[in-house]
């Protein structure tokens, strides 16, 4: 396949809604953000043993208490063109500080497998779909550090 005729690229979209506690006096010093996790070789070699071929981590630096609820998503996109959302997943987040989101392709013949999930020491969320296959080759990257700001959408990576 021609990868100048198949454009594809998926925007892991991270949106937080907010459920404030009545009267929470916040923090400003806090920094809410979403940083790259530095996996070690064990935790890399877990996740491809999983049959993951690209897969995306991030650690969830919350203050505690302040977000309850955590929305993720897929955009896809095909010759820069928005076909639609995918792997839609919405999941409680639990106070505990070790939180993190993990998106991940499993590549079969012709399908993929896509993964969406929020895990926790608590908890474990994921969403799945399957896609056909639309290229030969793929590009991948993604952002070491987004700053949370409520309301607003937070591109993590881009296949």
């Amino acid at each position: 396949m021609n990868l100048k005729k198949f454009i594809f690229t998926v925007i892991l979209l991270v949106t937080f809604s907010i459920l404030l506690s009545s009267c929470k006096i916040i923090d400003l010093t806090k920094e809410n953000v979403i940083l790259k996790s530095e996996l070690t070789n064990k935790e890399n070699n877990l996740i491809k043993g999983t049959g993951s071929d690209k897969y995306f981590v991030f650690e969830l630096n919350l203050e505690e208490g302040e977000y309850q609820w955590i929305e993720l998503w897929v955009d896809l996109y095909e010759y820069g063109e928005y076909k639609g959302t995918h792997n839609n997943l919405g999941t409680l987040i639990d106070n505990d500080k070790d939180k993190h989101i993990m998106f991940s392709i499993q590549e079969f013949n012709d399908t993929e497998r896509w993964v969406v999930s929020y895990f926790d020491n608590n908890t474990v969320s994921s969403r799945t779909s399957i896609t056909n296959k639309k290229y030969s080759s793929s590009t991948w990257s993604d952002t070491n550090k987004v700053e949370i700001i409520e309301g607003e959408e937070h591109p993590l990576a881009v296949i």
